[in-house]
């Protein structure tokens, strides 16, 4: 079996609970810490036979974060990055 390369976060507008599922390593861990120190908030719904994680946390959890904002530390360089990808 290959193994997955998805990240994926999807809820239903208004839901308070959102079903995540991460192939990466740092993702896998911090839902499996945040699991252990709220088990009432982070349900962990499958560890797959490839490493990956299934787990439903609170919507709430979620933070998305813009590129180039001055109060993340990123760079207006991932613009530049972008630009070339697409050419």
């Amino acid at each position: 079996m290959d193994r997955l390369q998805e990240n994926l976060i999807e809820w239903i507008t208004g839901s308070k609970v959102a079903t995540v599922t991460f192939s990466q390593k740092k993702y896998v861990n911090r839902i499996k810490k945040i699991a252990e120190d709220h088990a009432k908030l982070v349900e962990i719904v499958a560890e797959n036979e490839d490493g990956s994680i299934t787990a439903h946390i609170p919507t709430k959890a979620i933070h998305v974060t813009v590129y180039g904002s001055k109060n993340n530390g990123y760079s207006d360089s991932y613009d530049d990055e972008k630009e070339g990808a697409q050419e």
